[in-house]
């Protein structure tokens, strides 16, 4: 996600679980969403959570994500009035999608 999206990731290290903080954007700046990603001990446990990340050029987020090492599951498709939207996987198995948002869509 780091070299993918230019997310920063701040580590806490063992004594926290291995959580790392995710940070989107700047701060100061309306649209970025945060969070947290750790490592799942028992694989057994479903993976399942759906995050869809705005890009402004999906050819290019598709080309970053394979560059980072993750995979890019399907072809692009185009959603009427939404926009192309993208399947991908990281390098952990964590499944997400890119959507590169209709002019529709960037009017509103």
């Amino acid at each position: 996600y780091k070299k993918a999206f230019d997310w920063q990731m701040d580590q806490m290290g063992q004594d926290m679980g291995g959580y790392i903080v995710v940070k989107t954007g700047d701060p100061k700046e309306p649209g970025g969403i945060n969070g947290g990603i750790f490592e799942v001990k028992d694989k057994k446990e479903l993976n399942a959570y759906s995050c869809v990340i705005s890009v402004e050029d999906a050819d290019k987020s598709m080309a970053d994500v394979k560059a980072a090492g993750g995979k890019v599951l399907s072809e692009k498709m185009d959603i009427l009035g939404v926009g192309l939207y993208v399947k991908c996987e990281d390098t952990e198995g964590n499944k997400f999608t890119i959507l590169q948002a209709s002019s529709d869509m960037t009017q509103r």
